[in-house]
């Protein structure tokens, strides 16, 4: 296995799994809507699909940089406004 030489592995998980991780709905992923048309489709056997965690990981982990977070509005400004 060429990965594991190099110390670098790949964990599959069920698109279930990543749908839950995202917050989206299995078809959604899929069909590589809503941002996630570059997350690799593994497929395992003739019908079963699976991501790579990682990669799933680090989309989760763009969606959540503070370029992208809308900024809160505490309920005091929220009053005041």
């Amino acid at each position: 296995m060429l990965g594991a030489a190099v110390g670098y592995t790949n964990t599959l998980i069920t698109v279930q799994q990543a749908a839950e991780m995202l917050g989206l709905s299995p078809k959604t992923l899929y069909a590589g809507k809503a941002g996630t048309g570059n997350l690799r489709r593994v497929r395992n056997g003739k019908r079963a699909v699976r991501m790579v965690r990682q990669e799933v990981e680090a989309h989760l982990q763009k969606l959540m940089s503070a370029d992208r977070l809308i900024p809160e509005i505490s309920i005091e400004k929220a009053a005041e406004q």
